[in-house]
């Protein structure tokens, strides 16, 4: 399965290339006019590293997480990772409209148009909130049916059920965080967010793991992590996506 991915990973790049390479317009990628400018250099890298560093660490949480959930028994593994499943599905929606936001964000802030900025910011907020619950209900309402498609262990489904209703419940949260830091990663501040998302995703949910699910050691509440990690990560994401933009609009009125 791991070879592949490769290859499969392998095929694509060289398909897409090629589409690049054979174009009849300005897009044409011509590989002898490759040239690197210092100046694009450094603001891609300022805007890329500490996006690329916010995914990795996003991770590391995981990692503390999962050693709670194995604290529960190979069902409760099972449990959860049946469950994981299907927030895939609603957290691809509210990272669509992220990438959504980023883009047009990014070019109406080269154009200097700030106002339609923060209109494309609401939208893709609003889209990505409303969508991703949309179908996150649908997951609660047939629960059974669905958990039923991974196992027919009872035991396997009740914790299944558990992340289900605690985390996929409120999946469209993701949305608050996710579209915040595009907004803000188009209009070049990428450092930020993902200091942000580092301290919501990761070290608040290591406080709560040995604090709050230290104390009450249930996989309900070792679930509401993800749920209260999101709302305060997107608490302050929000609160300097507002800053940035009154002060911008001050400036621009």
């Amino acid at each position: 399965m791991a070879i592949g991915t490769v290859v499969s990973n392998i095929i694509s790049a060289f398909l897409v290339m090629r589409y690049l390479c054979t174009r009849q317009n300005e897009f044409k990628f011509i590989f002898k006019d490759m040239e690197i400018n210092k100046e694009h250099l450094g603001k891609i890298l300022a805007i890329g590293i500490p996006a690329g560093i916010q995914g990795a660490l996003f991770s590391i949480s995981n990692i503390f997480i999962q050693s709670g959930i194995n604290s529960f028994g190979s069902d409760a593994i099972a449990g959860s990772s049946l469950a994981l499943n299907f927030e895939y599905f609603t957290y691809d929606i509210s990272s669509a409209f992220a990438q959504a936001a980023v883009t047009f964000i990014s070019q109406n802030y080269g154009a200097g148009n700030v106002k339609r900025c923060n209109k494309i910011f609401g939208l893709c907020l609003l889209y990505g909130f409303t969508f991703t619950e949309i179908l996150s209900v649908i997951f609660l309402i047939w629960d059974g049916f669905f958990v039923g498609i991974y196992t027919i262990s009872p035991t396997v489904a009740a914790y299944g059920l558990i992340r289900l209703h605690h985390v996929g419940a409120l999946e469209g949260l993701t949305a608050t965080y996710e579209v915040g830091s595009s907004a803000l990663r188009g209009m070049g501040k990428s450092l930020e967010p993902a200091i942000i998302t580092v301290l919501g995703t990761v070290v608040f949910r290591l406080i709560w793991l040995y604090t709050i699910f230290n104390a009450h050691k249930t996989f309900d509440m070792l679930m509401n992590v993800y749920v209260v990690s999101w709302i305060f990560t997107g608490t302050l994401i929000f609160i300097v996506y507002a800053r940035f933009m009154k002060k911008h609009l001050a400036k621009n009125a």
